[in-house]
């Protein structure tokens, strides 16, 4: 009788062992597998960085999403090809890009929606991929505010734009957005002209070096509209090092840590500033609605609002 009550418990083992390992695998099928993919350059903190992290946050009590971050090279991440591939090899249901826009692109955009991926926008709209949804700021607009808040400074606002690239010399949807914004909102105000635009490196040496050329070649210059943080960054830089916070005013995107200082050093005057937390929870949302129908969200835009930074509302947001 001890023997055989001994198999029946072993038996029950098995069975117990096999039901939880099918339980798991039950589950493993069932869950949402999404990935999003990142880049800190030079150690600046990027946006779609501190979307992750506020995504994950959300998702971190949720069994039903499995969320996959891949912090890649600067080199990788400007490669939507790459970042396609990887998602596509690892059979994820989701992916979240940050908008990249030329002829090549259409091809890796298309290559997702046949192998059946969706994919949702941050950062930067391009409404004519296919993407389900875009979660992010409506940086036209923006960019129109960016050209609101200049023409205040100056009785007469001698702009220089400069912005850093995504991928070799070519700027990502948002940055050119920013920059389209703006050019039609100056046309409206009489104090405001652009006097040149220019694109820096993202490594801080070699984009201050452009800068201070910039600014040699067209001293007329009394704005910097800087459609990125690494360009505002390089920009605080050069104003500091030159000595010439109360002549130049020098608006930017996006608040990392190094931004959120030159603005309290006064090297940076404002920031328009896309809510990350808002953004992250608007995409753990839009996840939950594609786990339970994966045809409910297509073509869908969830904008969220800039806000503006400035010294005095960094001092208040401390009181």
């Amino acid at each position: 009788m001890k023997v055989k009550k001994r198999k029946w418990i072993f038996l029950v083992l098995i069975v117990s062992v096999l039901s939880g390992c099918t339980k798991k695998q039950k589950e493993a099928q069932e869950a949402l597998r999404c990935i999003i993919f990142y880049c800190n350059v030079k150690g600046v903190n990027s946006t779609i960085s501190f979307i992750a992290q506020s995504l994950e946050e959300q998702l971190k009590d949720e069994d039903g999403i499995w969320l996959s971050t891949y912090n890649l090279s600067n080199e990788l991440y400007g490669s939507l090809e790459y970042k396609v591939d990887t998602a596509i090899a690892l059979d994820m249901d989701v992916v979240i890009l940050n908008s990249t826009r030329s002829s090549e692109d259409e091809v890796f955009y298309k290559k997702l929606t046949q192998a059946g991926i969706p994919f949702i926008l941050v950062d930067g709209d391009a409404e004519d991929t296919g993407r389900c949804a875009y979660i992010g700021t409506d940086n036209f607009a923006t960019g129109k505010e960016a050209a609101r808040i200049v023409k205040e400074q100056f009785e007469d606002c001698k702009v220089g734009i400069v912005s850093s690239p995504i991928r070799g010399e070519r700027i990502s949807v948002s940055r050119k957005q920013r920059v389209d914004g703006f050019l039609e909102e100056v046309q409206e105000q009489e104090n405001v002209a652009v006097v040149s635009e220019c694109v820096c490196e993202t490594d801080t040496l070699a984009a201050m070096q452009t800068i201070r050329e910039f600014l040699d070649e067209y001293p007329e210059i009394n704005t910097l509209y800087c459609v990125d943080s690494a360009s505002g960054i390089a920009a605080a830089k050069v104003v500091k090092e030159r000595k010439i916070e109360e002549e130049m005013y020098v608006i930017c995107f996006d608040m990392p840590a190094q931004v959120e200082e030159e603005i309290q050093n006064g090297t940076i005057d404002a920031a328009l500033v896309q809510d990350t937390d808002k953004i992250g929870e608007a995409c753990a949302e839009v996840l939950s609605k594609l786990k339970n129908d994966p045809s409910s969200i297509q073509n869908q835009t969830i904008s969220i609002d800039c806000k503006i930074m400035t010294k005095e509302s960094l001092e208040n947001k401390d009181k």
